[in-house]
C-alpha cells in the first residue's frame, strides 16, 4: 500500500470583509476526495501555543503545500510564518490563486516574495465544473512531492541527528554477554546484545515496543523503530500494520488496549525485509501510553507495568510456538508461509527492547535489572509451559555503549541470586 500524499492546505482564514474564506474549504473538500491524499486545514485553531504546535506537527511531514492566494493573503501573519517554515525546510510549495484575477495573484506572490510562477491562471470556484481543479492540480502535487522527499525530508532527518545527545553507539555484537539459567529440563540463555537490531539476522521473533492504540509509527518517522519494522515488513503492502487491525476487526480487541497487551503478527508480506533474515513473527507489546486529552504519548516508568510487559511478550512467544509458527489471517500470503514452514517451524532467539527506557525516561540502569529479572520470573511462574516454550535464547538490546556495563553487571548480580 502505497504511502498518502501529505498535502498542508496554507491559507488566510477570513476575507478582506470578514467573511470566511470559503475557496479554501472547497478545494479541501475536493482534495479529501481524492483516496491517495491526506489533506490538512486550519479550520478551528487560535492563535497561541497549540497554534504552533499543531502546526509544526502537521506541516513539517507534508509532502507538499498548497497556498490558496486571496487579495489578502500576504497580509496574515500566519500564512507568512508558514510559508516560512515550508521554505526553510524545502516543503515544496504551490500557490494557487482562487477567485482572484491575475493582477491580484502577482501581486500577492510579490508580497510574499515567492517567485512569479504559479500553477497555471488564477482559478474561479464559482463555475460548474470547479471540481476539474483536481486533475489538473495531480501533475504538480506529484512533481512537488518528488521534490520535497528528495531534500525537505533529508534536512529533518540531519536536524533530528543534530539536536540528539552525541551519545556513541554501541558496538554490533550479537550478544556482549550470556548466562545460561535451568528451569525444569530445560536451559535458557539471557543475553545483553548491541547492534543495530536490524543488521542483525541471527533470531526469529522481535518485540517491539508499541502504543496501546496499536497504530505502529508512519514511515516517515525513520528513527523510530516501529516505522523501520512497518516499512521493512513491506511499504506498500503495509501488511504489519494490516494484521494488527484484523485483530480488531475481529473483536479481540479494542483500542485502547490494556497496558502491556500483546499482539502477535508476521514479520511482513511478500515485499518484506525481515523474513529473508530470518525474522518470522513480530510481538507488539503496548508499553507506550497515549493521553489524547493532553495530546501526548507517555512509555512505561512503572516496574510493575515492565514486568507486565515482559510476561506478555514471552508468554505471546510461546504461543507463537504452540501454534507453530501459524498466526497470520486466513487467506494472507504470510499465512501460506506459516503453513508451509510449519513442520520445520523450530525459533531458538528473542529479541526484546528495554521498556520504559527513550521516552519513558528511565535509565538502562534502572530498566535493566527489572527486565532480566522478569524473564526468569516468567520461567519460574505459572504461565510457562516446558512442552510449548521452543525459544531457548533471550536477547535483551542495548543500543549505546554507555549502557552495556550497567546491564552487564545486572546480569553478572542476576546469577549470582540463583
Amino acid at each position: 500500500m502505497a504511502e498518502k500524499t501529505r498535502i498542508f492546505v496554507c491559507h488566510k482564514k477570513l476575507n478582506a470583509d470578514g467573511s470566511e474564506n470559503n475557496s479554501a474549504f472547497q478545494l479541501y473538500t475536493y482534495l479529501t476526495a481524492v483516496p491517495d491524499y491526506e489533506v490538512w486545514i486550519d479550520d478551528s485553531l487560535k492563535e497561541g501555543a497549540l497554534w504552533a504546535k499543531t502546526i509544526y506537527r502537521k506541516l513539517l511531514p507534508a509532502h507538499v503545500v498548497i497556498l490558496v492566494l486571496n487579495d489578502h493573503t500576504a497580509e496574515s501573519e500566519w500564512v507568512r510564518q508558514e510559508i516560512s517554515l515550508a521554505t526553510a525546510f524545502g516543503i515544496q510549495i504551490i500557490p494557487l490563486g482562487l477567485d482572484i484575477d491575475e493582477k491580484q495573484l502577482q501581486e500577492q506572490l510579490h508580497k510574499l516574495k515567492l517567485a512569479p510562477v504559479h500553477y497555471g491562471r488564477p482559478f474561479s470556484l464559482s463555475s460548474q465544473t470547479s471540481k476539474a481543479i483536481v486533475p489538473r492540480l495531480t501533475p504538480a502535487i506529484k512533481e512537488a512531492r518528488v521534490a520535497t522527499e528528495s531534500g525537505a525530508f533529508k534536512l529533518l532527518r540531519e536536524i533530528g541527528d543534530e539536536i540528539r545527545p552525541r551519545a556513541v553507539p554501541a558496538k554490533p555484537n550479537i550478544s556482549r554477554k550470556a548466562k545460561s539459567f535451568a528451569f525444569g529440563g530445560k536451559t535458557i540463555s539471557v543475553h545483553v546484545t548491541t547492534g543495530d537490531i536490524f543488521r542483525l539476522n541471527n533470531y526469529q521473533i522481535l518485540v517491539n515496543s508499541e502504543n496501546d492504540y496499536m497504530q505502529m509509527a508512519r514511515v516517515f518517522d525513520s528513527k523510530s523503530i516501529s516505522s523501520q519494522i512497518r516499512y521493512d515488513g513491506g511499504p506498500r503492502e503495509d501488511a504489519i500494520q494490516a494484521e494488527i487491525e484484523d485483530a480488531f476487526r475481529s473483536g479481540r480487541y479494542t483500542r485502547p488496549v490494556p497496558v502491556s497487551t500483546a499482539i502477535v503478527t508476521s514479520s511482513g508480506g511478500k515485499e518484506s525485509k525481515l523474513y529473508p533474515k530470518g525474522i518470522s513473527h513480530i510481538i507488539h507489546v503496548a508499553a507506550v501510553k497515549t493521553d489524547l486529552d493532553a495530546r501526548r504519548i507517555a512509555a512505561l516508568t512503572d516496574e510493575e507495568k515492565i514486568r507486565d510487559c515482559v510476561a506478555s511478550a514471552l508468554s505471546a512467544a510461546q504461543d507463537i510456538c504452540r501454534a507453530r509458527g501459524v498466526v497470520s489471517p486466513e487467506g494472507t500470503p504470510q499465512r501460506q508461509i506459516q503453513e508451509a514452514n510449519k513442520a520445520q517451524f523450530a525459533p531458538a532467539r528473542i529479541m526484546m527492547p528495554l521498556f520504559g527506557t527513550g521516552t519513558g525516561g528511565k535509565s538502562v540502569a534502572e530498566v535493566g535489572p527489572v527486565m532480566l529479572d522478569a524473564i526468569l520470573e516468567f520461567f519460574a511462574g505459572p504461565l510457562y509451559e516446558e512442552k510449548d516454550m521452543a525459544l531457548t535464547d533471550f536477547h535483551v538490546s542495548v543500543f549505546l555503549e554507555d549502557d552495556v556495563p550497567a546491564i552487564v553487571d545486572a546480569l553478572d548480580k542476576l546469577e549470582a541470586r540463583q
